[in-house]
């Protein structure tokens, strides 16, 4: 359980870590747009200021052209004739004295009151005391809490200080329609931008986490088949150690190979003792298979002896096949026919009784179990061959197919 949440974590690892960088990288982007559409903004707040310093500078010639004129006649001569708003106006002042602001009605509520009544922010103070002589400047400045571009200049006139602003409120320039839907526009152009980032990383990221499960799957799919494979080859490794085709086991099987045919109850069963000499030892490896068939156990006895066990095999076929290994000079010593009730050891040991060795080697001992897997291996393999013969011919010695029972 624990190593599939953490597998299961790991696999989460990819998408969660790229999911969070991709979402600080669209933070930073967002931040720094942010940061660049101020700058915009700024940059359009200045060139309307320099327009506005402009409009400013065209009033005061106007001022400038007509001398000897009183405040009032400038005001209704001049500054009345233009237009003004809550948004945008012009205020006069003289010797630190409200003379206009905005229009008759804003005038009479500031008439008499010093400029630093109106102007009663640090920024927009700081702006009119630096007003200069016939220099027009401009600023953003607060008034009432509200944010103002500020154009203004300083001007003697009739041996009079006086100072003329223009103050328009940024916010209405910055939501002219033309300039807010642009800014809109690309407000929502970097947000899908951002989005679709943040999304193309997070599949990406998905699409890497399936790669890794994949590449995770097929090396246990590689790692399994090496195993099946590493087991399919100690297979034929077994079988061919085993193989009775090839081999002539040792005395010391006997024992075991006999109690394993009496366990399967394979009848019929024959047994044959022949000598062993080295001749027949060279006959029964190179030509056994062909004259004795596939379904033979051969096993030595002693120094001197050999066994043949014919697996579903009747005595007479067993007779036949011997008859055959005369032309080589082999001739049994003894054979004989295990019957169906009848116990495989007690019937060897029975009908050998004159060759002393060979009836030692077939009394009970201890079985060990590479020798249980021997005998098992060699009659599971005669099983086999009995069973695609008898499939291929239906004609094995006179067998019934009832016969296979055992295996």
């Amino acid at each position: 359980m624990y190593m599939k949440h953490k597998n299961n974590g790991s696999k989460m690892f990819p998408t969660l870590f790229f999911t969070f960088i991709a979402l600080g990288i669209a933070c930073l982007a967002a931040i720094y747009a942010w940061v660049l559409i101020n700058n915009y903004e700024k940059g359009v707040a200045e060139i309307y200021a320099q327009e506005q310093d402009g409009y400013v500078q065209l009033v005061l010639d106007q001022i400038n052209l007509q001398p000897e004129n009183t405040d009032a006649e400038i005001i209704q001569n001049i500054l009345g004739t233009l237009d003004s708003s809550s948004n945008r106006y012009w205020t006069l002042s003289h010797d630190e004295t409200l003379v206009f602001v905005k229009d008759v009605l804003e005038t009479s509520r500031y008439k008499s009151f010093s400029a630093d009544t109106y102007y009663n922010t640090v920024s927009s103070r700081e702006f009119v005391t630096g007003l200069q002589n016939d220099q027009v400047k401009h600023a953003m400045v607060i008034i009432d809490g509200r944010k103002f571009i500020a154009s203004g200049v300083a001007f003697v006139y009739n041996n009079k200080n006086y100072q003329i602003c223009l103050l328009t409120n940024a916010d209405i320039m910055l939501e002219n329609n033309t300039y807010l839907s642009t800014k809109i526009s690309l407000v929502i152009m970097i947000a899908v931008i951002l989005m679709i980032f943040v999304i193309a990383v997070i599949i990406l990221a998905r699409l890497v986490n399936s790669l890794k499960r994949q590449l995770l799957n097929g090396q246990q799919t590689q790692e399994e088949l090496r195993r099946n494979i590493e087991q399919l080859d100690e297979k034929l490794r077994n079988k061919n150690l085993y193989d009775s085709k090839t081999m002539i086991f040792g005395s010391s099987l006997i024992p075991t190979m006999l109690k394993k045919l009496n366990e399967r109850a394979n009848r019929p069963l024959v047994m044959a003792v022949v000598p062993f000499e080295e001749k027949t030892y060279q006959i029964l490896i190179n030509e056994g298979q062909e004259i004795l068939g596939q379904n033979v156990i051969r096993m030595k006895m002693d120094a001197s002896h050999m066994l043949l066990i014919f697996v579903q095999c009747r005595k007479e076929a067993a007779v036949e096949k011997m008859n055959l290994l005369k032309q080589y000079a082999i001739v049994s010593e003894c054979i004989f026919e295990v019957g169906e009730q009848e116990n495989v050891s007690e019937v060897y040991q029975k009908e050998v009784i004159g060759i002393a060795s060979a009836v030692e080697a077939g009394k009970e001992t201890a079985v060990t179990s590479d020798e249980e897997t021997v005998a098992d291996q060699t009659l599971s393999d005669i099983a086999d061959r009995i069973k695609t013969e008898y499939s291929n011919n239906f004609d094995i010695d006179d067998v019934k197919k009832d016969d296979f029972d055992w295996i």
